[in-house]
């Protein structure tokens, strides 16, 4: 967005720092948060969104009545430093969890925003953590994953994430995959979630080719990845998470937070129904 007083991101840092708002002033981004319910519970424009700034803005933001009602965080970006963040803000928090649709996103990001073959199967397949099992509970998904020893990979789950890299599942196994995938049942290993990641590759070569815009990296190179340790144990939290809660508590869960970059919006009319947001800056 244009804000008055700062200069675009595309200048030279010679032009951003001669703005009546520095480089380092600047604000660049809007840190939006959803609550359980799916109501906006803030929407602050920040300098960046590493993970000091949004503990900080939390704690400005929020009472420390507020703060101790969170339990579990959804994000596009979790990390150890994220998580060792919010926790000294947010005293009762359990875990972070991988946003499930970013990925797909992401995949579709290459298309052209556009929906494919392989990114509907994508979606089913990341689908699969917000499913709940009644009788299933957070044990049969282990323990949340906090940021630090991932388990390693198996050597079947190895074999697979290679594939991903070279195309090398068979066609036959492959189509085998995607006809039993149930995307109304929830993911229950990371043997899945690689094996249809591979699957995709092997069936639609020409759109894990391509390059997802903005970025030098092939969508293959993407969902490789995705298939790394730490990345699946942080997706496989929203998993835990779900099974952890209890059916009212999860019953208007978003799937992801794409919906949170869906605030873009008027200022103007965001007041309107949700008048506790004011921007940082008058002038923005």
């Amino acid at each position: 967005m244009t804000v008055q007083g700062q200069a675009s991101y595309r200048s030279s840092a010679a032009v951003r720092n001669a703005a009546c708002f520095g480089d380092g002033d600047a604000l660049r981004r809007v840190l939006t948060i959803r609550g359980r319910s799916g109501a906006v519970v803030l929407m602050v424009p920040v300098p960046s969104e590493d993970a000091p700034t949004i503990a900080r803005v939390m704690a400005e933001q929020w009472s420390p009545t507020a703060l101790e009602q969170v339990k579990y965080i959804a994000t596009d970006s979790p990390s150890y430093k994220l998580f060792c963040e919010l926790r000294v803000v947010c005293p009762n928090l359990t875990s972070l969890s991988l946003d499930p649709v970013h990925l797909a996103i992401v995949y579709e990001y290459a298309q052209w925003g556009k929906r494919t073959s392989g990114s509907r199967i994508l979606r089913q397949l990341v689908n699969k953590i917000n499913q709940v099992e009644s009788d299933l509970s957070l044990a049969s998904f282990g323990p949340f994953f906090q940021g630090h020893s991932a388990p390693s990979l198996s050597r079947q789950e190895e074999r697979l994430r290679n594939q991903i890299m070279d195309a090398s599942m068979g066609e036959l196994r492959a189509k085998r995959v995607i006809q039993n995938l149930d995307p109304s049942k929830p993911l229950y290993c990371r043997v899945t979630f690689i094996e249809v990641l591979a699957a995709i590759v092997k069936l639609h070569p020409t759109e894990v080719d391509r390059k997802v815009t903005g970025t030098a990296k092939e969508v293959r190179k993407v969902l490789w990845a995705a298939a790394a340790p730490d990345r699946m144990e942080w997706l496989f939290n929203g998993a835990r998470m779900r099974h952890a809660m209890d059916a009212r508590a999860r019953a208007l869960l978003p799937s992801g937070t794409s919906s949170n970059e869906s605030l873009a919006c008027r200022a103007e009319q965001l007041d309107e129904v949700y008048p506790v947001v004011t921007p940082v800056h008058s002038e923005a």
